[in-house]
C-alpha cells in the first residue's frame, strides 16, 4: 500500500518532501520508490526477493488459519488454541508455535473471539475469500497503473 501511495503522489507531481511528510516516510524512501516506479512502471510495486530463509508457509496457509479461527468454535474446546489450529490443519504440517507467530503477525486473537467473526457454513468460503482478495489486489494495481482513475473517482 505504501508503495502505491507514493506512486500515486508522484504521478500527481507532488514533491518528494511533501510526500515524505504526508505519508510519514523518510525522504530517501520516497526517492527510491519514485526512481523505481519511473524506471520499471507497475512492476516496481511488486515485492523483490529478500535475503534470508524463504517463507515456508505461503498465503494459502495464512488464509486457512484465518478461516479456521473465524469459523465455529471447536467441539472439544470452548475456543481455538494454537495447538488445536495446528491439529486442525495437520495436512500443512504447521507447528503450534508457527500458528502463534502467524496469528500475532495478523493481530488475530482467537481466544477473544465471541460471535462477530463466525462465518456462515459455506463450502465455497475459501474460493469466495480468494476472489475478494484478488479483486482488491486488481484494484490497487489498476490505481497504481493509472493514477488518473483514482483522481477522477475522488473528484477535486
Amino acid at each position: 500500500m505504501q508503495r502505491a501511495h507514493v506512486a500515486l503522489a508522484c504521478a500527481r507531481g507532488t514533491a518528494n518532501a511533501v510526500i515524505a511528510r504526508t505519508l510519514r516516510l523518510h525522504l530517501d524512501t520516497v526517492r527510491r520508490w519514485r526512481r523505481r516506479f519511473a524506471a520499471e512502471g507497475l512492476a516496481a510495486l511488486e515485492d523483490r526477493p529478500r535475503p534470508g530463509r524463504p517463507r515456508r508457509y505461503g498465503p494459502e496457509v495464512h488464509l486457512a488459519i484465518v478461516a479456521t479461527v473465524t469459523s465455529a468454535r471447536p467441539a472439544v474446546d470452548s475456543q481455538w488454541t494454537h495447538r488445536a489450529i495446528a491439529d486442525h490443519l495437520a495436512s500443512t504440517r504447521i507447528s503450534a508455535s508457527q500458528v502463534g507467530r502467524i496469528l500475532a503477525g495478523l493481530d488475530l486473537k482467537p481466544h477473544l473471539v465471541r460471535r462477530w467473526l463466525t462465518r456462515p457454513e459455506d463450502p465455497d468460503f475459501y474460493a469466495k475469500a480468494a476472489e475478494v482478495c484478488a479483486l482488491y489486489l486488481h484494484a490497487l494495481r489498476l490505481i497504481a497503473h493509472r493514477p488518473g482513475v483514482l483522481r477522477d473517482a475522488l473528484g477535486p
